[in-house]
């Protein structure tokens, strides 16, 4: 939001900490720990690896440095392009779902790049993003755990887990994991919000509830300063109004955040 020196308000954020609205389903990805293997000593329920140079990439199964259980997956990747390591299993989603996404990974000799996230498909099946919700991989030799929240785009009907990358490089990857944490349209009904307003001589502050934003408008000059969207992604979860002073309380629904704020237009 653009601000003025001239416009009468005194705005204090704070209390930024951790959500928990919702809590994760269970793991969506079988034998995500790869401790299972086929009859060929693969990982059980695992699509093969695939690279667009083929025969550029192998999947090895190692017995040693696990950072949880007895096994882990080893990605060797000798191409310049890219290459994928899929559950083969495309999941159902709708638009503003929320999932979270994360795995034990680490890396050697990484040249290009490497990340884990899901393909969004539409209802007809055409991808609408081949890396969403991408994290990635450090160019490190010590297991990490990466991952977040994933908020589903508008027309998303599908999704798949990979851990995706291009150029030369080995990539480990364990325990990995895909749940189902809610939806961000459900967590708007569980905290309905009114808009809300306070005001001086000088200075109207309004908050749109659907949106977050706010609108600041100077009584003196008749100028309104609106603050661009916060994302589609944010819930509003309190409001409150006493006297001249706004109190808001938002989640960030794709960063797991709560954001107090505290907004005091003055005289």
């Amino acid at each position: 939001m653009r601000t003025s020196t001239a416009v009468a308000l005194l705005i204090l954020v704070g209390a930024l900490g951790v959500a928990h609205s919702q809590e994760p389903g269970p793991n969506l990805l079988v034998n995500a720990g790869f401790e299972t293997l086929d009859a060929d000593g693969r990982p059980a329920g695992w699509a093969p690896v695939w690279a667009r140079d083929a025969g550029t990439a192998t999947v090895t199964v190692e017995t040693t440095g696990a950072p949880e259980g007895t096994r882990c997956v080893k990605v060797t990747h000798t191409g310049s392009q890219d290459w994928s390591f899929a559950f083969p299993d495309r999941f159902a989603v709708r638009p503003m779902d929320i999932l979270r996404i994360s795995a034990w990974v680490r890396s050697q000799d990484l040249a290009g790049s490497a990340e884990i996230g899901v393909v969004v498909t539409d209802a007809r099946g055409e991808a609408l993003n081949w890396v969403y919700g991408a994290r990635r991989v450090p160019r490190s030799a010590e297991w990490s755990r990466i991952g977040g929240r994933l908020v589903m785009p508008p027309g998303a009907n599908h999704i798949q887990f990979r851990l995706t990358g291009a150029g030369i490089g080995t990539v480990w990857i364990d325990d990995a994991e895909l749940r189902r944490v809610g939806n961000v349209d459900d967590l708007r009904a569980q905290w309905p919000a009114e808009d809300a307003s306070v005001e001086t001589e000088s200075v109207r502050v309004r908050l749109d509830a659907r949106t977050g934003v706010i609108a600041v408008t100077d009584h003196r000059t008749g100028i309104v300063w609106r603050q661009a969207a916060a994302g589609t992604s944010v819930v509003l979860r309190e409001v409150r109004t006493v006297g001249n002073v706004l109190t808001i309380a938002m989640e960030d629904v794709a960063n797991d955040l709560v954001i107090r704020a505290t907004i005091a237009a003055k005289p």
